[in-house]
């Protein structure tokens, strides 16, 4: 599947705002030139036939393309732009032959409209079609007779102030005609249309940079984001993947470490809706995201003491309690260099201290109160009720009433008074959670 940069978005979203107005400024022009050919049927105005019908079936051919462009939603297409470009060039050029020096101002018309677009090349083979025009309309428009009669004989010289006779003495041949066409008409009007078209260029220069330089910004931006969202993602699936070979390795353990995040984000949603809360939302997310890390060195413990289905010996505990140290080393070796800062310290600091209690009696520091790390804090409640409620091979589990009763017989030694109200009062959505699940 190809997935559109944030250039090409841009740049689509660039070109259907001109294409837009533009079909509106084409409209307006044919609808001009179809009101010329009706005046010419009406014999207002006296044009050759043959080149009237012609300039009606163009007319005719551009509207549908126009309603095809808006019928099949290409206005956003890329390659519209060229066909609004060509159509307003075909019209402004049979405007031209129609009205000659009338109309020398509509040669404009094309190098205005090619400015909305952020593309220079398109604005600069305009002002070149448009310097074209300017030289081969008259010529078209004296053979087609449509040309000035005023123009040919008075125009010329009351303007520069020419005596014909003496000036031009073969002005009224046909030679004659043709050449003062494209001495005074053709390539004045050539060269003003380019001197107006590069001076249009120019100053639209800083806009066309500034967006240049905004669409290659918006291109950077888009590559750093990809890369962090792949990164993001891949870290992501590694904790997953990381629980997997836990549950793949130990059953209990894999399920313990799932319902524990589960509760683990009941708790954190009370404290994000509490404004005295002692974490944000942004905090409670990066919890989340690398609480399933709590009990990897559970992977290094022997299946004989993991499984075994009695009490376990004072040596064998002594083992267990070593799984925070190697769930720690794991981190490290692990995401020490691919995790960022504060989420590293805070994946470390749960594997570390979930165990640790408020009294000082935990292990494998002893740590006591507010030396413990806050998130350490907040995981042990989830950890300590999902261990209660869960069948274990040397217990059965408890139900919610007895699980309910021991965390609050031991919330003053082993939890902090502060934040175990958010586990009371999450602790009815707990329960559902596991009817549920």
């Amino acid at each position: 599947m190809v997935v559109n940069s944030k250039e090409e978005i841009i740049r689509k979203h660039l070109d259907e705002r001109p294409n837009r107005y533009n079909i509106a400024a084409l409209i307006t022009i044919v609808g001009l030139l179809l009101i010329f050919i009706v005046f010419n049927l009406l014999g207002l105005v006296e044009v050759n036939h043959i080149f009237i019908c012609v300039s009606a079936i163009a007319s005719i051919v551009c509207y549908l393309i126009i309603y095809l462009i808006g019928k099949k939603k290409l206005i956003d297409n890329p390659k519209t732009k060229y066909i609004i470009m060509g159509i307003c060039l075909l019209m402004i050029f049979i405007i031209y032959v129609l009205l000659n020096i009338y109309a020398t101002l509509g040669l404009l018309v094309p190098i205005i409209i090619s400015t909305q677009y952020s593309s220079k090349r398109i604005t600069i083979v305009t002002i070149i079609l448009s310097m074209l025009i300017a030289l081969i309309g008259p010529i078209f428009s004296y053979y087609l007779g449509s040309f000035s009669y005023k123009f040919q004989l008075g125009f010329i010289e009351s303007v520069f102030g020419l005596d014909v006779v003496k000036v031009a003495p073969a002005a009224l041949t046909e030679l004659g005609k043709l050449t003062r066409i494209i001495q005074y008409l053709s390539i004045p009007s050539a060269i003003i249309v380019g001197g107006i078209g590069i001076l249009t260029i120019a100053l639209t220069k800083n806009n066309r940079d500034s967006l240049d330089s905004q669409i290659e910004a918006a291109e950077l931006s888009s590559r750093i984001n990809e890369q962090l969202d792949w990164e993001t993602k891949m870290k992501e699936r590694m904790l997953s993947s990381l629980s997997d070979i836990i549950e793949s390795r130990d059953a209990t353990t894999g399920s313990h470490v799932r319902r524990t995040v589960d509760i683990l984000e009941i708790i954190l949603n009370r404290m994000v809706e509490d404004e005295n809360s002692p974490i944000d939302e942004k905090y409670a997310e990066m919890i989340l995201k690398v609480a399933p890390t709590h009990d990897l060195g559970k992977i290094a413990i022997s299946d004989d003491i993991l499984n075994k289905p009695g009490p376990l010996t004072k040596e064998e505990y002594d083992i267990i309690k070593t799984h925070p140290l190697k769930s720690a080393d794991i981190i490290r070796t692990v995401f020490s260099d691919i995790m960022p800062n504060d989420l590293y310290q805070i994946a470390l600091n749960i594997a570390l201290y979930h165990h640790e209690k408020f009294d000082g009696s935990g292990y494998p520091f002893g740590l006591k109160g507010e030396d413990i790390p806050l998130e350490a804090r907040i995981v042990a409640m989830a950890d300590v009720y999902d261990a209660l409620v869960s069948k274990r091979p040397y217990k059965n589990p408890y139900s919610f009433k007895e699980a309910a009763d021991y965390m609050d017989s031991v919330s003053n030694s082993h939890f902090d008074q502060r934040l175990y109200p958010y586990f009371k009062k999450s602790l009815s959505e707990i329960e559902k959670n596991y009817q549920n699940n």
